[in-house]
């Protein structure tokens, strides 16, 4: 028993770095290191053994290193770091393959959902959309893409007016669709498919499965003016009438329900009778959060988020600290040994995006976003799930050696990144 807990003490975490061709590693001893302390890489080259004490770690690496490889230990170290030479395998990189931003993978895509799929609330798996009613599911376009439109439509090359011809806001989004007050309504049959939500009409929603009633207030004609505002009061949280999870967002303006990914599951009557999806390819919370900061580096260039709760009716307040989240390195691969403790991630090897983060005041947020040379975008969450994302940042910090948790003022922490 004495030896299982010293080696349940050890912490051991390895970062693969591909553009050098190294995995980094860090060890954490429950006590200084003696003279019998060893560590090795497996004949395989796939996994590093640690012995200490009497007691013994062993940890998956996050690449194929050099086999046999025997790191030297001093005596007296409690925390002890190195790097693995990950050898090329036939000129290529070591038997990886450098990932881009764009072959970044979309929790969920169109093409992943099977037609003609039902929806149901995760936690307990009451059923939201009956199977057969949505025929179709499409990807939807980036947030910004009116925007992109109109402004490809006013400034290209070699177009010019004719006498009278308005090429003005509204002209662009009656005529041609598109404009910066465009917006994608909801279709019956049609199930659209964004970033972390699925957007579908109400009237494909089974009644009486949510608790808000659709159309209960009126919109606020103030909000509805405002193109700046992510999120009118026109939207309401939905909740499930079982089991009272925040399923998603209502939104009475275009008849629409948006069902956050995290909180649902897609059956189909082709996989055994209804079964739900392998829960290995359900999208957890995390991986939604990771793909929203990569998709506003790709469509900003800001690396800095600040996370802010949802608005909805009734308007939500922001009294508590924000989360200020800097992408640090968007595509990583790390295993740690202290890793799946909660359920967070798995303790294999993990994709990830590394950040730094912390609590920042409602008046220090919008500082930096408003800021005239502001490098600072806001990202939209329910209130609880900025919480729950807070608390597995804090988590993940957990898994790191302790000279790497922390950077200045910032933590450092590990997202999930999806995987198809």
């Amino acid at each position: 028993m004495a030896q299982q807990a010293e080696a349940a003490s050890m912490l051991l975490y390895a970062e693969l770095l591909p553009n050098i061709r190294q995995i980094s590693v860090g060890c954490l001893l429950p006590s200084p290191s003696l003279p019998q302390t060893q560590i090795a890489v497996s004949p395989d080259g796939t996994k590093l053994t640690v012995q200490h004490d009497g007691g013994t770690t062993s940890l998956q690496l996050p690449g194929r290193a050099q086999p046999g490889l025997k790191p030297p230990v001093r005596e007296g170290q409690t925390c002890i770091t190195f790097r693995l030479p990950v050898p090329a395998l036939d000129g290529t990189t070591g038997g990886f393959v450098r990932p881009t931003s764009e072959s970044q993978a979309v929790p969920w895509s169109a093409t992943e959902i099977a037609p003609r799929s039902a929806v149901a609330c995760r936690k307990c798996e009451s059923v939201l959309v009956q199977e057969g009613t949505l025929s179709t599911w499409k990807d939807l376009p980036s947030e910004n893409w009116a925007e992109m439109m109109e402004f490809w439509h006013c400034h290209k090359p070699h177009d010019h007016k004719k006498d009278g011809e308005d090429h003005g806001h509204d002209h662009l989004a009656s005529t041609r669709g598109y404009g910066a007050s465009a917006r994608i309504a909801a279709q019956p049959g049609l199930g659209f498919v964004d970033l972390t939500s699925l957007l579908i009409a109400t009237t494909d929603v089974l009644p009486n499965t949510l608790v808000e009633p659709l159309g209960e207030t009126e919109p606020d004609e103030q909000e509805l003016e405002s193109e700046n505002t992510p999120v009118s009061n026109t939207q309401t949280l939905a909740t499930c009438r079982l089991c009272q999870s925040r399923l998603g967002v209502i939104t009475r303006e275009t008849n629409s329900v948006s069902f956050f990914k995290w909180q649902v599951i897609i059956t189909t009557a082709a996989a055994a009778h209804s079964a739900r999806l392998d829960k290995a390819k359900v999208p957890t919370l995390s991986h939604c959060v990771s793909a929203m900061l990569l998709a506003t580096l790709g469509r900003t260039g800001c690396s800095k988020s600040i996370l802010m709760p949802i608005k909805t009716s009734p308007s939500t307040t922001t009294s508590h600290k924000l989360l200020h989240v800097w992408l640090f390195n968007g595509n990583i691969k790390f295993s740690s040994s202290v890793a799946g403790e909660t359920g967070s991630v798995s303790g294999g090897p993990q994709a990830a995006v590394k950040v730094l983060f912390k609590l920042v005041s409602e008046a220090e947020a919008d500082k930096l976003l408003h800021a005239l040379t502001s490098d600072t975008q806001d990202i939209s969450l329910p209130a609880d799930a900025i919480e729950t994302t807070s608390e597995l940042l804090q988590e993940s910090n957990g898994y790191l050696p302790p000279s790497e948790r922390t950077f200045k003022e910032w933590s450092v922490g590990l997202v999930s990144r999806w995987e198809e």
